[in-house]
């Protein structure tokens, strides 16, 4: 029996008004609530040579890199999405309604994080960008969605797998889901991704027949390997804007220490790992072993 995704459309059909509620809400997040927990770093020797204020810079950074790699992949989806129901005529009528609401819903997550970056003062958005100004980084890897657009989709349950995980990962320490902006944002976000996780398996499942296997298959390798190269990008920055005072070498040895910290020590990065393979085995995507490293 075919898919006709009834089971995401009718969860999902009411998405827009949390997000307009959150955008009215007041702006609320300050260095008062800096947990050093959450903080790149924390529990390396590096880390707590830092001084209190330091550590809270670091912690802001990482926010800011949170959200803008998240508007960053969010515009992917979207743009993965809107190719494939604008260039393609095999699509079927459930398939392209399931398509446009998840763009839909994509774009409304990019507005949220940027909504966030903008109206907080302390992020100072206005003067360092992460990826925002990564013109030729954002070039390519366009071009990557532009020519296999079915590649976004098994990458991008990983990383809706992370937001799942990061959100679990620090509502440890904001128990209220209201207490500041960025626990509100990431509450939101994640009821959104707890559906577009399974979602872009199936996804997957139906475009990548049409689309061509062996184009997805290397359009998922060039598509992860440049996000590496956006976490060291990133990282760099994250390093940079926090301890301008350090020197090239000091940075560039933090920026290798905090993009390990990032996708191997924590627990959001592992859980979003072992969370993918469990819908590899559930949803068994086609050539599933050809794209197993997705979730290395």
């Amino acid at each position: 029996m075919k898919n006709d995704y009834s089971h995401y459309l009718n969860t999902q059909e009411n998405f827009r008004q949390k997000w307009h509620e959150y955008f009215e809400c007041p702006a609320n997040f300050s260095s008062d609530h800096y947990v050093e927990q959450l903080a790149p770093l924390f529990g390396t020797d590096d880390f707590f040579k830092l001084t209190e204020a330091q550590r809270n810079q670091l912690n802001l950074e990482y926010i800011k890199l949170v959200a803008e790699a998240l508007i960053f992949f969010e515009q992917l989806l979207v743009l993965g999405a809107w190719k494939i129901i604008n260039k393609r005529t095999y699509l079927e009528a459930h398939t392209k309604r399931a398509l446009q609401h998840f763009a839909y819903e994509e774009l409304y997550h990019s507005h949220g994080f940027r909504h966030f970056l903008f109206i907080h003062e302390n992020m100072h958005w206005n003067k360092n960008k992460i990826y925002a100004d990564s013109k030729i980084l954002r070039f390519i890897i366009s071009k990557i969605v532009i020519l296999a657009p079915g590649c976004v989709f098994l990458p991008g349950a990983k990383l809706e797998a992370f937001t799942l995980s990061y959100h679990k990962m620090i509502k440890k320490y904001y128990l209220n889901q209201r207490s500041n902006s960025w626990i509100h944002l990431n509450h939101i976000h994640q009821l959104d991704e707890a559906h577009h996780v399974p979602l872009e398996f199936e996804l997957h499942n139906e475009i990548v027949k049409n689309e061509g296997v062996l184009k997805t298959f290397f359009g998922c390798i060039f598509f992860v390997l440049t996000m590496q190269l956006a976490l060291g990008i990133g990282a760099f920055k994250v390093v940079k804007y926090a301890l301008p005072e350090k020197n090239l070498f000091t940075r560039i040895r933090l920026m290798m220490k905090m993009a390990r910290w990032a996708v191997r020590l924590t627990p959001a990065y592992n859980e979003a790992r072992e969370m993918t393979r469990k819908q590899f085995i559930a949803k068994k995507p086609i050539y599933g072993n050809l794209f197993k490293f997705v979730y290395w």
